[in-house]
């Protein structure tokens, strides 16, 4: 996770194994889609917490986060599995 004060210099706050996609901000805090279905939220962006673990029944094969939106106090984080990708899934 990268973090910048004027969109110029950046700096790494956390080291993750895999991509970290997307981020959303909603209720006073980020939430991202982190490696293993994992969520992560921060209050301030630099300080990353490890949250719930999204639960999926379906392919074991891969799982990824791939789009979010965020609005007064719910986040949807959207993303896709399986060897092909063609299973779908929300949360």
């Amino acid at each position: 996770v990268l973090v910048s004060d004027d969109g110029r210099k950046w700096r790494e706050v956390k080291t993750l194994p895999n991509r970290v996609n997307p981020v959303v901000f909603v209720g006073g805090r980020f939430v991202a889609g982190g490696p293993n279905r994992q969520l992560w939220h921060s209050a301030d962006g630099e300080t990353w917490k490890p949250g719930a673990t999204v639960k999926y029944d379906g392919s074991g094969w891969a799982f990824w986060f791939r789009q979010g939106a965020a609005g007064t106090d719910r986040a949807v984080l959207i993303g896709n599995a399986g060897p092909k990708q063609t299973e779908h899934w929300v949360v």
